[in-house]
């Protein structure tokens, strides 16, 4: 919730309260004042750049001091304010957990198959629990009242050419595998090579052979092609 603004309140001599302000409201029922403070809407969708709601996107915040540095938790470990995967027909209201007067960042820790992750996005919630977002990523939707994090697809385009005249070629069968840190191919549960999909970032570079490597956060895919 927010902080109520400052109330002025005046006493007249025969010892009525004058207030004026929408803070402080006089209820008749009870007969009493309403000190009244306004939740912090910050609800968030996950969405590509055409609006269409993803699934599995892996979204946390975190709270940072005055020096934009991660707040550690008493165990020395990243203070983890709330986390969310996203899920289609689902939006996430992360203003239940936030505090007015503190700031915040946005991380996308997991972007769905085929997505690039977003940049992190700062964040500030004001006093009377505004939300302050300074961001191309993380868009206030007026339609949905919503903030929509947005993911861009990523696209890649390849095509198999001669290498002595650069001619296409056709027949040629090109298989994506996941691989780890070391640059193996990963393994599935079953202990075969892993041809899933993964989120790649748009890095991509030729080897001497016919063969390349596509870079991801963690863990790169690579491709591989048979005549």
């Amino acid at each position: 919730y927010g902080f109520t603004n400052t109330v002025d309140i005046e006493i007249t001599k025969d010892g009525k309260v004058n207030v004026t302000s929408d803070d402080l409201v006089y209820n008749e029922t009870t007969k009493t004042y309403d000190l009244i403070d306004e939740a912090i809407d910050f609800k968030v969708n996950k969405t590509d750049a055409g609006g269409t709601e993803l699934e599995g996107a892996v979204i946390t915040v975190y709270e940072v001091d005055a020096d934009g540095k991660i707040v550690k938790d008493e165990n020395g470990k990243d203070k983890v304010v709330d986390t969310w995967t996203s899920k289609k027909d689902e939006v996430h209201d992360f203003g239940a957990k936030l505090e007015a007067g503190k700031s915040y960042v946005m991380i996308e820790e997991g972007a769905p198959t085929g997505y690039a992750f977003t940049n992190t996005v700062d964040i500030e919630i004001t006093k009377d629990g505004k939300v302050n977002v300074t961001s191309d990523d993380l868009v206030y939707n007026e339609t949905t009242k919503t903030y929509d994090l947005i993911d861009e697809a990523i696209n890649i385009s390849i095509s198999k050419v001669d290498i002595a005249d650069g001619e296409e070629l056709e027949g040629a069968t090109i298989v994506v595998y996941e691989a780890d840190e070391h640059g193996k191919i990963a393994k599935d549960e079953n202990g075969k090579e892993s041809s899933k999909p993964a989120s790649l970032t748009s890095c991509v570079r030729r080897s001497h052979r016919t063969a390349m490597r596509l870079q991801q956060t963690s863990g790169s895919p690579l491709i591989r092609t048979a005549p």
